[in-house]
């Protein structure tokens, strides 16, 4: 009789020790090594990601708040042990884990704020479960981003889903303190 030997899980450090491929994406969840093909993005996409940047990044300017917001696949150590580590497409970051992060490859922490702007190749599946990690891992604030249908649904701890389309105005309260902006200037 054989009895199955359970898979040790991977650290973060592990992770990163691999080989770069650059045609996959890799994540650890709950110390499991994931990964997915790299999607295309498209243009309507990249445009999303540069504006939202914009957008945090003025409001920021305007309120003095310390952190920074990154984009690109930004690189997150949600939790440890077992080790939790994602790509988001958009984070705000606090100022505390901005100044951690300055050597590293990857933010060790969870943001303040998450957002996954949906490409074609997204299931319904794949963001459900990313969005559940990243509340579960205690990001305060997460945004899914549609730029097919123009909508914005807010994911807030404890809270029901919110959807806003462009005739609406996002509101970032309480995680973003005095963040508003149409949800139209986030597809122009």
């Amino acid at each position: 009789m054989s009895t199955a030997t359970p898979s040790r899980l991977m650290t973060v450090e592990e992770l990163l020790a691999l080989p770069e491929d650059e045609s996959v994406v890799r994540e650890l969840i709950e110390g499991e090594l994931r990964e997915y093909p790299m999607t295309k993005r498209s243009l309507k996409h990249s445009a999303v990601v540069a504006n939202l940047c914009f957008l945090i990044k003025t409001w920021q300017t305007s309120v003095e708040s310390e952190g920074a917001v990154a984009a690109g696949e930004v690189g997150a150590i949600l939790k440890r042990d077992p080790d939790i580590a994602v790509g988001i497409d958009v984070a705000w970051i606090s100022g505390e884990l901005t100044n951690s992060a300055s050597d590293t490859t990857l933010i060790d922490g969870p943001p303040t704020l998450a957002v996954e702007v949906l490409s074609p190749s997204d299931t319904h599946q794949s963001i459900s479960e990313k969005v559940d990690l990243y509340l579960k891992c205690g990001v305060p604030l997460v945004w899914v981003v549609d730029p097919h249908f123009q909508t914005v649904t807010v994911y807030r701890p404890d809270q029901l889903p919110e959807q806003f389309n462009i005739e609406q105005e996002l509101d970032g309260s309480p995680a973003l303190p005095g963040f508003r902006c149409s949800v139209a200037a986030i597809f122009r």
